[in-house]
């Protein structure tokens, strides 16, 4: 596709919107920090760290291109005394084009051990609502008119949340399944709801190789399945020298590679703090209208518990 003008760019950012769309918690956003970022997508990830775990990202995508996706991602969860039951909230704020959505959920997850807690399963829910808003003075025509064909009915809306996971691990590997919005397309006919959500499914996957205390590798994979619309998959490999510094590098089906970067900080007292970066680069049509796609994250960890729950012998890095 050849963009000739700004309404061309307008009227694809729009298309995409309606049809396939990163609005999360519905049509979600793509993160390249996927593994670092996992309680968004799956309630199940929820304590599965044994820690109080905070995160921020931001993504910026297409950077270049007028309307692009922009994301922020703010995140917290942790075990409690019960260490069997973990809480977390989630919260986003994605902006795409003329359209902008914030959404908040709240998580619950039972945990359960198995062969004397060499294997954990951790089962979450999640519940909450997505508030959106169309700033109709940005959908202008070439000329810079404000388009006459607005829709009214969608410029404030909200929507309710409710999703399910799951999360099998282990000290070197780890199982996700989740399912962020469970409620059906169906109930959301009304005009009032918006944009309708379709139901979209996460499978994920992870191994930790340690080959000795300087050196980890970590390949990971994540397939997201929206129905009645082509999977697509990511496959990503990350090296872990001394567990202070990760390089990472991905393929994306949508034919998109990744690359990736992240720094981690310990404190005394089992402090961490995690700093990363990624840069996203397409082969596509869209290339010649973008300088690629940029994240950033920053992440913080503490004990707050003594757990019982799981005790490792070497760092886990999902």
């Amino acid at each position: 596709m050849v963009f000739k003008t700004k309404r061309l760019q307008l009227l694809y950012l729009t298309i995409g919107l309606l049809i396939v769309s990163p609005l999360k918690g519905q049509q979600l956003s793509v993160y390249s920090h996927y593994y670092w970022n996992e309680q968004t997508y799956n309630p199940g990830y929820v304590g599965s760290k044994d820690i109080l775990h905070a995160q921020v990202l931001n993504r910026l995508q297409w950077v270049g291109m007028e309307g692009a996706p922009n994301t922020l991602n703010a995140s917290i969860h942790s075990p409690l005394s019960n260490d069997k039951i973990a809480l977390g909230v989630n919260f986003y704020n994605d902006r795409i084009g003329a359209l902008s959505s914030n959404g908040i959920t709240a998580q619950y997850a039972y945990r359960l051990k198995f062969k004397e807690g060499k294997y954990k399963l951790s089962l979450g829910v999640q519940a909450g609502a997505e508030f959106r808003n169309l700033q109709s003075g940005k959908l202008y025509t070439d000329d810079g008119q404000i388009d006459p064909v607005q829709p009214v009915d969608f410029e404030k809306n909200w929507m309710p949340i409710f999703g399910a996971g799951a999360y099998f691990y282990g000290e070197n590997f780890s199982v996700g399944f989740g399912v962020p919005q469970l409620l059906p397309k169906s109930i959301f006919k009304d005009n009032k709801w918006g944009i309708q959500p379709y139901m979209q499914m996460y499978f994920s996957g992870a191994y930790q190789l340690n080959i000795n205390e300087r050196f980890r590798l970590l390949p990971t994979t994540t397939i997201r399945v929206l129905l009645h619309q082509k999977a697509q998959a990511e496959f990503n490999a990350h090296a872990i020298f001394y567990d202070k510094v990760i390089a990472g590098l991905g393929v994306r089906t949508d034919k998109t590679v990744m690359f990736m970067g992240q720094y981690m900080h310990s404190f005394s007292g089992g402090k961490k703090l995690n700093i990363g970066y990624s840069y996203d680069l397409t082969w596509r049509a869209l290339r010649a209208y973008n300088s690629g796609s940029h994240e950033i994250m920053l992440s913080f960890g503490m004990p707050v518990l003594k757990s019982s729950f799981v005790k490792y012998k070497s760092p886990r890095y999902f």
